[in-house]
């Protein structure tokens, strides 16, 4: 995100703080971004207009309440808050606030999301009847952190990764509303979690979803060829490294392509088709299937950005990302976790 922010026209970083920050490779930040070690010191620092939030998922609640009540936005990483409770009570303060939250970056950030939700509402599919979206990776194989493995902190596999798909989903819809219907769950044994699901939905406008995602890697080439280690081994590996290590070593292991994984949605209109499959969107209907360019369009976080900006030039219709909209997909993955689990 930091690079987004580095390449942006008009958004640039002014101040950075971490409790390490002194340890932190930040040799491409302009010699005016000050450097701080706590939220404190920060937000003493008057130059702040909107504060990208990154912390872990349970600081979240504190974060962006301290951020809204210094007189700032805030962007703050999915999923918007570890539980519903809090999540909740932190949308009413965001609603009260004169300052707004944007809850992001998510998958409906990119371009091939975007480009889909404008086919969607010009109409030329017509309207929207039924849904499908598969998302086949290694996620539960990868180096992670204690609390992005611990469902009441806010993680594993449906907070973590079907808030993705929930977003992306609900920005097809318009926003809409899901009740989920049905879910099966599949146990990653390794770390005795729920490792896949597949669930059921209908949206407030009558179209029928279904999501799949497979968080084990089975179905990704060579992520089954290392052994995941055991969620509870996690706290004891910390303990192991130094902080500065093992963010290291989960840093470099996210910058990696993983060419394996995949995803997929499928939109069926009354009117033609949409597709999406590795970032190619192609579109059908009575004139023929067609690919959709994509190479005009910003990457995702630029498009945070840019959502940041138009609400700071007053524009109405902004945040779409907003708290409510954090809740909302909250809300379903909740659902999703506690329906029909098998």
């Amino acid at each position: 995100m930091l690079g987004a922010v580095l390449a942006h026209s008009t958004a640039w970083p002014a101040a950075v703080s971490d409790l390490r920050v002194a340890q932190l490779p930040l040799d491409s930040l302009p010699d005016s971004c000050s450097k701080y070690e706590s939220l404190d010191e920060l937000l003493d620092d008057r130059r702040v207009d909107v504060v990208y939030i990154a912390t872990p998922t349970p600081c979240h609640f504190d974060d962006v309440r301290r951020v809204l009540a210094s007189g700032r936005s805030a962007i703050v990483e999915k999923p918007f808050t570890s539980d519903l409770e809090s999540a909740t009570d932190l949308a009413e303060i965001a609603l009260r606030s004169e300052h707004f939250v944007i809850v992001g970056h998510s998958r409906s950030f990119e371009p091939d999301i975007r480009a889909a939700a404008d086919i969607v509402r010009s109409g030329r599919i017509g309207t929207v009847e039924c849904i499908a979206a598969a998302h086949y990776s290694s996620w539960l194989r990868r180096p992670r952190l204690p609390d992005e493995l611990d469902a009441a902190l806010g993680g594993g596999i449906i907070n973590r990764q079907a808030v993705h798909q929930i977003d992306a989903i609900r920005t097809l819809l318009g926003g809409d509303k899901m009740r989920v219907t049905a879910t099966h769950h599949r146990p990653d044994r390794d770390r005795d979690m729920i490792g896949s699901y597949i669930a059921w939905l209908e949206s407030d406008t009558g179209a029928s979803v279904s999501v799949l995602m497979d968080g084990v890697g089975t179905l990704v080439p060579g992520a089954s060829d290392t052994k995941p280690r055991p969620a509870d081994d996690a706290s004891s590996r910390k303990r192991e490294m130094s902080d500065a290590i093992l963010a290291g070593a989960i840093s470099g292991d996210r910058l990696t392509v993983r060419s394996g994984d995949r995803e997929e949605f499928v939109v069926l209109g009354t009117l033609g088709e949409i597709s999406i499959a590795s970032g190619v969107l192609t579109v059908s209907d009575d004139s023929g299937t067609r690919s959709v360019d994509l190479s005009g369009m910003v990457d995702g976080r630029y498009a945070v950005l840019d959502e940041l900006v138009a609400c700071r030039a007053g524009d109405a219709t902004l945040p779409r990302h907003d708290a409510a909209w954090g809740l909302e997909n909250m809300m379903t993955c909740a659902a999703l976790a506690q329906q029909n689990q098998t």
